[in-house]
């Protein structure tokens, strides 16, 4: 499965960066750096023995066999991660109670963004925050409670 992420974090960055034009929107959208997605672009070229992209100091576009294998790319991915998170995700079902403690700021800017996903995939879970952020779920539904 390690395998298996990897190739999804590669075909990813260049799927992005086709996406987005640049090596820097595609790593703040995957929140990685530039060098990190120019490396994955540059690995996936190598393995494919062509290049994808054509680039100069100012400009990065597809090439023809880019642009083909973005439209393929883009589907083969989408249909793959769907396929993984089905069999991951089967018969794992996680209950109980998670305790944070975390600034009102961590919670609001890094915590908050992740607990929609927790809730759908978990919703027998109760995260509950010690003091200061306090989070339960309800059957689909999501309480924030600030102390």
């Amino acid at each position: 499965m390690k395998r298996l992420d990897n190739d999804f974090k590669i075909l990813n960055a260049f799927i992005q960066t086709a996406r987005h034009g640049s090596f820097t929107a595609a790593a703040q959208a995957l929140g990685l750096t530039p060098a990190a997605i120019s490396k994955s672009v540059g690995q996936l070229e190598q393995s494919l023995n062509t290049r994808l992209f054509s680039r100069t100091t100012r400009s990065l576009s597809l090439t023809a066999e880019g642009e083909h294998f973005f439209t393929q790319a883009e589907t083969a991915l989408a249909l793959l991660q769907q396929a993984a998170e089905h069999i991951g995700g089967s018969g794992r079902q996680y209950a109980g109670t998670v305790r944070l403690s975390v600034s009102n700021v961590i919670g609001r800017n890094l915590v908050l963004p992740c607990l929609h996903t927790l809730q759908q995939r978990h919703p027998l879970l109760d995260i509950v925050g010690k003091g200061r952020v306090v989070c339960t779920f309800y059957a689909k539904r999501l309480l924030f409670l600030l102390e």
